[in-house]
This record gives C-alpha cells, structure tokens and sequence, in this order.
C-alpha cells in the first residue's frame, strides 16, 4: 500500500515537474516575444507579471490539478 502510494507521488511529481518545466519556457518564450518598451520600474514590473500570469493561466491550472491529486 505505501509503495503503491509512494509510486503515485512520484509519478504526479515527475509529471508537475515536466509542467512548471515546460510553463517557465513558454513564459520565456512569451517574453522574449513581448519584451517590455520601457525601463522595468516596480509598476511596469507588476504588469509584466500579471501578464505573464494571464499567459500562462491554463498551465497553472493543469499544475494546480495535479498537486491536488499528489496531496489530496
């Protein structure tokens, strides 16, 4: 039973991984697409942030759901 368990975290921990992986690239990739025009002061900061947050929005929410399943 605790191996069967353990086997599953493992196998939701590669698969989170793999996701924030592959999250962080897309968001580089989106950057690097959409670099800021002006000089990054907190504000300007704040917005790139939440835009990368909107970006990546459905990846969040595949990683949210496989941490439930790991914790849950």
């Amino acid at each position: 039973m605790v191996d069967d368990k353990t086997s599953l975290i493992k196998k939701y921990f590669h698969k989170v991984k793999a996701a924030i992986k592959e999250a962080f690239k897309d968001s580089l990739n989106w950057l690097f697409s959409n670099p800021p025009q002006k000089e990054l002061n907190a504000t300007r900061l704040g917005k790139l942030r939440l835009d990368i947050k909107k970006y990546l929005a459905d990846e969040m929410k595949e990683i949210d759901r496989l941490v439930k399943k790991v914790v849950g």
